[in-house]
């Protein structure tokens, strides 16, 4: 009647709860990546995020990690590298206040 063979259509149906189920999932993922995400003040990365999943009973693969927040547009931010601010190889004499 549809054009499309029983087998077929069985198929498609059988295809289409598997789908919908690994999207629920992957949305809980998600939730769970950006929750953990902005806890940790965007500074945590795939690998650091994937060890506080695994600490909190989510096992998940670092690239799957990686590729939930690439998809959601999150990038860890960069550390500040360390600047020293004190010239301690200056001419000046030290000025020590005398007793008195």
């Amino acid at each position: 009647m549809l054009g499309v063979s029983r087998s077929g259509y069985y198929a498609w149906l059988h295809r289409r709860d598997s789908v919908s189920q690994f999207v629920a999932e992957r949305a809980k993922r998600d939730e769970k990546v950006v929750e953990l995400f902005e806890a940790n003040k965007r500074c945590y990365g795939s690998p650091r995020l994937r060890e506080e999943l695994e600490a909190e009973g989510m096992a998940m693969n670092r690239k799957t990690v990686a590729e939930s927040m690439r998809r959601q547009g999150l990038r860890a931010r960069a550390a500040k590298p360390f600047r020293h601010t004190t010239d301690s190889g200056h001419s000046l004499a030290l000025m020590r206040s005398s007793p008195g």
